[in-house]
């Protein structure tokens, strides 16, 4: 598990260095959708990114970016993995960090 903490990070820090470019009003809105994921994974208490996308109605490709935020700030951990039940593969949990 902790290659996937890993991965996300270096991820992170990529798209963070590509964040610099963007406009106020992204950057606000990506705030804004940090945060539904964030309160999104509270309220589920264990939650992949499918189910993040399922919840709050964002693309699940942006999911990935938004928790890789949280993760850098230390505020949500991975809880574990489960099989995606679309897909039949392995997806890693989080959950808020305690």
């Amino acid at each position: 598990m902790e290659h996937l903490l890993s991965d996300a990070i270096k991820n992170y820090e990529i798209s963070h260095k590509i964040d610099s470019v963007y406009s106020e009003d992204v950057k606000q809105k990506k705030l804004t959708q940090k945060q539904q994921v964030y309160f999104t994974i509270g309220r589920l208490g264990k939650a992949s990114d499918r189910d993040i996308a399922k919840a709050t109605g964002l693309s699940l490709t942006i999911i990935p970016d938004r928790r890789g935020l949280l993760l850098k700030q230390d505020i949500i951990e991975i809880a574990g993995e489960t099989e995606d039940k679309q897909t039949k593969k392995k997806v890693t949990l989080y959950k808020i960090k305690e």
